[in-house]
């Protein structure tokens, strides 16, 4: 093939979160000039395709049908028409953000941005329910899908090495594309408050799930509380069940019954998250299962000082740019927030480093490796 490759995307299981975000700032990153492509032909469910970004060369192919379907109807959907419609458009190669695949399309790419199938300990957390029996078909298919993708894309060398121990996954076939941050988050870090009398607003940006962690984190910070004698103000923000919502209410009051130190704001859309950190003094991230957290990079680039789980892929991510707790641990939590809040010097540094590291992070990276990527299992 010697023309300019056509790249088919499949976005029908990007319902939103993280996987919906990585495909906006990927095609807005896009550019046939730089990366060598033709057309971009994107099947997906209306109000996803809505939110992407308007060019010439990116062709919207609703499927309205699906809009409100379930995952078999989605899955049948690829199976009986996605092929079809693909060769039909003369795509020269598909991408599958979403990381399940059943047509017969080939070449086709992978992405893996899920670790929860792939974790065996992080799915019992779900105990007996239709989320852990989900979780585990959605192993079978990633699985099946990922040994017979040309490539595989994982966000980071952890998701590499979680993917790559699944038997009969080709290793050569592996390549690390990490996500990116948007740039309305770049802010250069503030100076640190070192009064002891002043608050200190610690910001937790993370949906409501058993793998992230929010009662250990409610009573590490209270214990912090007790012990420092400070204002520590502790913000949730993150969607959640109504169960798990009621359960988060609970603990809140059970730690503070007076509601004065910790909120919980419920879902803030992604153009308001920026805000969020504008108005914090230090980010928390207590989550067990991760493949490229896009919050991580998003906290970095705003300089905040940063208490993180140790777990995952954050200490590769951070390196020395945080403060590393257990996240199953309420005492290494306690201990980890009195670090960070003792030294203005420490506070300030973290930050820096954090900020500093962001740079290499960029959405345009991502796509130029991502484009590369494509262009050559498609000229192959």
């Amino acid at each position: 093939m010697t023309s300019a490759p056509r790249i088919g995307i499949d976005a029908i299981n990007l319902l939103g979160g993280g996987g919906r975000t990585h495909l906006i700032e990927l095609l807005g990153a896009s550019d046939p000039t730089r990366h060598g492509f033709s057309t971009i032909t994107v099947w997906g469910c209306p109000d996803t395709l809505e939110q992407l970004p308007q060019r010439t060369w990116i062709e919207q192919r609703p499927v309205r049908s699906l809009t409100d379907a379930t995952v078999f109807h989605r899955s049948f959907w690829q199976i009986a028409s996605l092929s079809k419609e693909a060769r039909r458009a003369g795509c020269d190669v598909l991408l599958v953000p979403g990381g399940s695949f059943f047509g017969s399309f080939h070449p086709f790419v992978a992405m893996s941005q899920n670790m929860l199938p792939f974790e065996t300990a992080e799915r019992a957390r779900y105990g007996i329910s239709l989320k852990r029996l989900r979780l585990s078909l959605l192993f079978l298919t990633q699985r099946s899908t990922f040994r017979r993708a040309d490539a595989v894309i994982a966000l980071s060398g952890h998701a590499r090495s979680v993917v790559e121990a699944v038997p009969g996954i080709a290793h050569e076939r592996l390549s690390v594309i990490p996500h990116g941050v948007n740039e309305r988050f770049r802010q250069p870090p503030r100076p640190q408050n070192d009064s002891v009398d002043s608050p200190v607003r610690i910001l937790y940006v993370s949906p409501i799930e058993p793998y992230k962690h929010h009662a250990h984190v409610i009573a590490g910070v209270d214990r912090a509380r007790q012990e420092s004698g400070r204002d520590l103000q502790l913000r949730l923000v993150g969607p959640s069940t109504l169960v798990r919502r009621q359960r988060l209410k609970q603990l809140m009051h059970q730690f503070d019954p007076s509601g004065s130190w910790i909120t919980y704001s419920g879902p803030v859309a992604f153009e308001a998250i920026d805000n969020e950190m504008k108005a914090a003094d230090v980010a928390l991230f207590a989550s067990s299962c991760e493949a490229c957290p896009n919050i991580i990079l998003e906290y970095m680039a705003a300089g905040l000082p940063i208490l993180s789980s140790r777990r995952g892929p954050m200490p590769e991510l951070l390196g020395e740019a945080a403060i590393y707790f257990d996240p199953e641990d309420d005492q290494s939590i306690t201990a980890a927030v009195r670090q960070l809040i003792s030294s203005p010097e420490q506070r300030s540094r973290i930050a820096r480093a954090a900020h500093a590291a962001s740079g290499e992070m960029s959405w345009t990276a991502c796509a130029d490796a991502t484009f590369a990527l494509l262009t050559r299992i498609a000229q192959a």
